[in-house]
């Protein structure tokens, strides 16, 4: 039986070492969704995978479909890597870089290609935070992220239900008809958002985010 090669735009969500050089990857793809796939050999491999897969990369994925009973992908190669260097090296960044991630594959379930609506605003979350420049950049383009994510998986915080302080709707408000993170007039309304976020992220999921403290730290502090 023969098992057709899949060119996909992908983004790594989840590394798990299962032998001494092979992977096995959960990644966000732009049109399967959340899938898991083996990557034989990625940890040595300089030309399949360029030196292996970690958190955050972003390229094309060569996929050939799941055999048998199994779920699970044979990745065959990764091209075009864009790693975010300054997302690794950046505490910040990396705490909020992490935190969408872990939004992302708690909200999905594998193999539901609709979750490949999630593919470009995690991407252009992530190229937002390698290009920001300052802390404020870097929490707008985060809770813009959450509150995308949830609108897409149709948990959008609104309603007579959902009780918010004024300024607060009104900024999220704003951010959802520009479809674009802005910086508040108040930068008080970081805290209260990740605060009401957190919250509500854990609220649905039913469990702790283990990223959930870590993104107090990207708050200035008064």
């Amino acid at each position: 039986m023969s098992f057709k090669l899949l060119r996909q735009p992908g983004i790594v969500l989840h590394v798990l070492q299962i032998k001494e050089a092979d992977l096995l990857v959960t990644l966000l793809s732009k049109d399967l969704g959340k899938i898991c796939g083996v990557a034989k050999h990625a940890r040595r491999s300089k030309k399949r995978f360029s030196g292996g897969l970690d958190l955050f990369d972003c390229g094309i994925f060569e996929l050939l479909s799941p055999k048998g009973l199994s779920d699970l992908y044979h990745i065959s190669s990764f091209n075009g890597k864009m790693s975010w260097e300054s997302v690794r090296t950046n505490l910040t960044k990396f705490y909020l870089a992490s935190f969408c991630l872990e939004l992302t594959n708690i909200f999905t379930a594998q193999d539901d290609a609709d979750n490949g609506q999630l593919f470009l605003p995690l991407y252009y979350s992530l190229r937002k935070l390698q290009l920001s420049e300052n802390r404020d950049e870097h929490l707008c383009t985060c809770i813009f992220f959450n509150l995308s994510l949830l609108d897409i998986c149709g948990y959008y915080p609104c309603g007579d239900h959902f009780e918010l302080e004024k300024p607060l709707k009104d900024w999220w408000g704003q951010m959802k008809q520009l479809n674009k993170p802005t910086i508040p007039t108040d930068t008080k309304l970081f805290n209260a958002s990740l605060s009401v976020l957190v919250n509500y992220n854990e609220q649905i999921v039913g469990k702790k985010l283990q990223t959930g403290p870590l993104i107090w730290s990207a708050i200035p502090k008064s």
